[in-house]
This record gives structure tokens, C-alpha cells and sequence, in this order.
């Protein structure tokens, strides 16, 4: 089976905010605590009549660590298409020794027991060759003999199989 679909900075951004929730769920919660303390600080200390530097930079500092994840999302997009003018257009092929993938500018074939993880998410899928490197399959992608449904979970059965292999 194939995927053919268009990545765009939006899919990049939605598949990256996926990727934070799935692999950085504990580094957001505290991140998200700690920007809400610091925000908080900040805001007392104004109420208070103290307009100083310190509290004004608590304040900024707050809300930049309450939209991290945001920034993450946009950091991710502009890490992708840094140099390329518009959407890259990608082809992922199921195949029986791993996945090949395949975009105008490169190519390239991921064995399946090379493959850390992989996570089904609502609006697609997401692939891990390392840890923190992944790629996102749109679940609006189109696919060339089978379903969406069909595609994510050959993936995910071959991914599991070859995981269950290594142990």
C-alpha cells in the first residue's frame, strides 16, 4: 500500500503538536506550572505597585512557557521548510522489508526493526526512527490499495512484529 499526500507548514504543526503531547507530556505539565507561577508572581507583584524589571520579565517569562507547546509547533514547521518555498509532496510505501519514503528532493527506506515507535493519533500517524525524530502520515492522506484505516494498521501489525522479533 502507498500514501500519497501534501505536507504543509498546518500538517507539520498538527502532527508536531501530537508529537509533543505523545513524547513530552510531563516536560509540558511542568513547564506549564512553572509559567503559571512565574506569570502569577509577576502579575502580583504589578498589582502591588512594584513595576520593576524583575516583575516584568517573570510575567514574560510566564507566558512564554504557557505557549511553549505553541512555539514548539511553529519552531517544527519553520525546521522543515527552512529553504523550501512551499508544501512537499511525499509518498510512503508499505513494503515487506520496511517503509519507503520518498519526497521531490529526497528518498530513502526505513527497515522495520529500525523503527523506535509508532503512534496512531486521531488526525494521522506518527513514525519514530529515533526518539524525538519523527514523521507524520495525515490521516487525510491518499491511499492507493487499501483504506486509511488499512494502511495505519499494516503499519502498525509489521511495526509490532518486528519490535516483537528484536525482544
Amino acid at each position: 500500500m502507498k500514501a500519497s499526500y501534501v505536507l504543509n507548514k498546518s500538517e507539520i504543526r498538527k502532527g508536531a503538536g501530537y508529537h509533543y503531547d505523545y513524547r513530552h507530556r510531563l516536560q509540558w505539565i511542568i513547564t506549564f506550572l512553572i509559567g503559571f507561577a512565574l506569570l502569577a508572581f509577576g502579575i502580583f507583584f504589578l498589582l502591588e505597585g512594584r513595576v520593576e524589571s524583575s516583575a516584568i520579565v517573570l510575567v514574560l517569562i510566564g507566558f512564554y512557557l504557557l505557549l511553549n507547546r505553541v512555539f514548539y509547533k511553529w519552531r517544527a514547521a519553520a525546521a522543515v521548510f527552512k529553504g523550501r518555498p512551499g508544501p512537499l509532496n511525499v509518498e510512503m510505501e508499505i513494503q515487506d522489508d520496511g517503509i519507503f519514503m520518498e519526497t521531490e528532493i529526497s528518498n530513502g527506506m526505513t527497515k522495520w526493526g529500525g523503527l523506535m515507535d509508532l503512534k496512531i493519533v486521531p488526525d494521522g500517524l506518527l513514525l519514530y526512527p529515533q526518539r524525538n525524530l519523527f514523521y507524520w502520515i495525515p490521516a487525510n492522506a491518499e491511499i492507493k490499495g487499501g483504506s486509511w484505516t488499512d494502511f495505519a494498521l499494516g503499519l502498525e501489525r509489521r511495526y509490532q512484529a518486528a519490535k516483537s522479533q528484536v525482544k
